[in-house]
């Protein structure tokens, strides 16, 4: 058995920054997470006022005293020289119930870049994804890479595209990966 911490620890205009600890029955931690949240209208699409609703109730969720060890969150930066290595469909199963490509997908197809014997001999020690526009059922997704081996030796930055009907490519989302070896 394992449980999940969570907590919220600052809050901005449209944006939470939440928190998470997995741990088992006898406290020892596997790992945490960092991730940033927004609230969004449903109707319009647009962000929504976390401090407008019920009157500010969020401030009292906040909690600064619980720290998570994690860095914050880099901004992912492509240079314009990444390499395209796969464009895949996009099905039923990869959708969400809002019908948006689910996170846990992106994250699935972009680490299957990678074949068996790679993980057989290194591990993820980071994970950033961020977010920059909606990609559906129907389009195609384009996953560029650039390795920044320069700076950090198995550091790879992304860029995910989708490719919409009308044959416009888009990016979705920019991700980063950093492996370390495991022997």
């Amino acid at each position: 058995k394992f449980y999940v911490e969570t907590w919220v620890d600052s809050v901005m205009k449209y944006f939470t920054s939440r928190n998470f600890k997995v741990v088992n029955e006898e406290g020892h931690v596997y790992g945490y997470g960092k991730s940033i949240w927004a609230m969004i209208d449903m109707d319009t699409r647009q962000p929504t006022d976390i401090f407008a609703v019920r009157e500010g109730l969020i401030n009292e969720y906040i909690e600064t005293s619980y720290e998570c060890p994690i860095e914050k969150f880099s901004r992912v930066k492509v240079t314009g020289e990444e390499e395209l290595l796969r464009s895949i469909n996009t099905y039923y199963n990869d959708v969400d119930v809002n019908g948006h490509i689910n996170s846990v997908k992106y994250i699935e197809h972009l680490l299957d870049l990678w074949d068996l014997d790679w993980y057989r001999t290194h591990f993820i020690k980071r994970f950033e994804i961020a977010y920059v526009a909606e990609a559906h059922h129907g389009d195609q997704l384009n996953f560029y890479r650039e390795h920044r081996e320069i700076e950090r030796e198995n550091d790879f930055n992304f860029k995910i595209t989708k490719t919409t009907n009308d044959n416009t490519e888009v990016e979705t989302c920019r991700c980063r990966v950093l492996f370390s070896s495991i022997l």
